[in-house]
């Protein structure tokens, strides 16, 4: 089958508009899906939302929608309390402390003290379950000094 090249040039119009076309309807579906997620809603949604990640296990779900919150609000306290617990969740005990001063200093001296009780228990957590002795001992002797109800699982 041999093809003029009207037809030609009318199928390579058409794949042009095609290829636009697929282009254009994927970034309005990227669009819509990440304004309906940073949009979605009053901050006691977004607060269960987060919540209902870290009640089922799922840390690094709650972390991925907190930080991409934060990028817009990144002085929202109760958006950095949620970055913590998220942060204490996964033991990331860097990013853990480094949330835990900017807090601090928006707070301006007003220690939250479940919230420094969440963080101290996330470290001693990590460190019960560290490959060197040493560490782990301190994080035992951590956790036994504390004198809290709470308690570490000996691995």
């Amino acid at each position: 089958m041999t093809y003029t090249p009207n037809d030609v040039r009318a199928r390579a119009r058409a794949r042009k508009f095609y290829v636009g076309y697929m282009k254009f309807t994927s970034y309005l579906c990227l669009f819509l899906l990440t304004s309906s997620t940073i949009y979605c809603g009053s901050p006691l949604s977004i607060t269960k939302r987060v919540q209902a990640h870290l009640t089922i296990g799922d840390p690094q779900s709650a972390k991925a929608e907190v930080e991409l919150l934060l990028q817009s609000d990144p002085d929202n306290l109760e958006l950095l309390r949620l970055q913590i617990h998220c942060l204490a969740a996964l033991q990331d005990t860097a990013p853990l402390l480094r949330s835990w001063r900017q807090y601090c200093q928006i707070k301006k001296g007003e220690y939250d003290r479940p919230l420094m009780e969440e963080v101290s228990w996330s470290i001693i957590r990590k460190a019960s379950c560290s490959t060197s002795p040493v560490i782990r001992f301190e994080g035992m002797l951590s956790a036994f000094f504390s004198n809290d109800a709470k308690g570490i699982p000996i691995c």
